[in-house]
């Protein structure tokens, strides 16, 4: 006769055996989840890369941004992209999904007339061009009929001996277009006032909606990344405790205070000030529109370091004397300068200068179309880099992509 303990026995080793087998069962079945899980988001992956080359590819071939599109695969993935501007740059979205399961990629694009560009373009005023002290431009030049004359500027006690390298050709009488680039809003966004947010870090991925905030007077102690706008209808300080990369900043007047650093695109009506030591990492944008007939001015102090682009937009001659840009002794420019008004270039320009007219200024005397102690190297620019888009050069104009972002 059986006892009743092994009876007892034989049951609970049943039970381990079964709980055992059950957790087998589970852990294959969990095991199983994950590796399709895994195979699922690395065929996403896979997917959104070709959807991401299909797009990049078709972009270079062509001279226009592409229509949004939508692709549709097998076994229920699929991909779009969207294009939409961002200040002077554009944005490429590529989202693939399947299921609920998700990816997105955002690529910041410009434009690239894909031909050597000058180191200085002068608008023709039937007056040579003067270079004295240390100037030195590397690089083809366009000036008046009058050519280049090197001069030895009164008051310079340094000796002098100013250089140029390159061709030098005939400008036109009135200084290139640029393309319209003034700052569009999306049609559809947020917008927020500065003493809304609950928190002072905020990402916003350009998948999803801009964020407008409204601000003051002073933006300080906040860091912003992303799919953003900041607006001020009246003069803005921008304080060097704040952390800005990929945005844009729309105001009538822009001060970044000495000891900025950041990556941005600055949208001003009047001025726009660099104090001294203020970096602007690639590929940032200064762009003072032409809406206005008043005095402008666009400085660039002492030590201020410029990746990118520096507009100042003007009506031509009807401007001309009023606007007004300097770039300071060992400020630092990498990339374009087009000013449609006076220039005071001191500092250094790796990259193209074109301007309507050059001024030194003493404090006693001003002198036009003269260079000193300046230097314009357009040899040290690389061939892959955004260039100020001109409307005579649309036919050329292709786009390139800068970053993902």
């Amino acid at each position: 006769m059986i006892k009743a303990a092994s009876i007892l026995y034989a049951l609970l080793t049943t039970v381990i055996i079964a709980v055992f087998c059950y957790g087998l069962l589970l852990v294959f079945s969990l095991n199983n989840t994950l590796e399709l899980k895994f195979k699922s988001n690395s065929k996403l992956i896979n997917i959104n890369r070709s959807a991401q080359t299909i797009a990049l590819q078709e972009l270079a071939s062509s001279q226009d941004l592409l229509n949004d599109y939508y692709i549709k695969y097998t076994e229920g993935y699929t991909s779009s992209s969207k294009f939409k501007n961002w200040g002077i740059f554009s944005i490429c979205t590529v989202a693939t999904s399947f299921h609920q399961d998700s990816i997105n990629t955002a690529y910041l694009l410009a434009k690239n007339q894909n031909q050597k560009i000058p180191a200085l373009y002068l608008r023709n005023n039937s007056e040579e061009l003067k270079i004295a002290g240390k100037t030195t431009i590397e690089g083809d030049i366009y000036v008046s009929e009058q050519g280049v004359k090197k001069v030895n500027f009164q008051g310079n006690n340094i000796s002098s001996d100013p250089a140029h390298k390159g061709n030098v050709f005939m400008s036109e009488k009135i200084l290139p277009k640029v393309e319209d680039l003034r700052l569009v809003y999306p049609e559809d966004f947020e917008l927020l006032n500065e003493e809304e947010l609950d928190d002072r870090n905020i990402i916003n991925m350009f998948q999803s909606k801009t964020m407008v905030i409204e601000v003051s007077s002073v933006l300080e102690n906040i860091a912003l990344k992303g799919n953003i706008i900041i607006r001020s209808e009246d003069t803005l300080l921008i304080n060097n405790s704040a952390v800005l990369q990929d945005i844009i900043i729309d105001a009538p007047k822009i001060i970044f205070e000495s000891g900025f650093v950041g990556n941005l695109q600055a949208y001003a009506t009047s001025d726009i000030v660099l104090e001294e030591n203020v970096h602007l990492e690639y590929p940032s944008v200064l762009f003072i529109s032409s809406e206005l007939n008043e005095e402008k001015n666009l400085t660039c102090k002492k030590g201020s370091i410029i990746k990118g682009a520096i507009i100042l937009n003007g009506k031509s001659l009807l401007t001309e004397s009023s606007n007004k840009m300097l770039i300071d002794h060992n400020a630092t420019v990498y990339g374009s300068i087009y000013c449609d008004g006076v220039l005071s270039l001191y500092g250094i320009v790796k990259g193209s200068v074109m301007t309507s007219s050059l001024l030194h200024k003493t404090k006693t005397a001003e002198y036009t179309n003269l260079l000193l102690d300046a230097n314009i190297l357009a040899n040290d620019i690389p061939e892959n880099v955004f260039q100020i888009p001109l409307q005579s050069q649309l036919e050329n104009q292709i786009d390139i992509v800068l970053k993902q972002i």
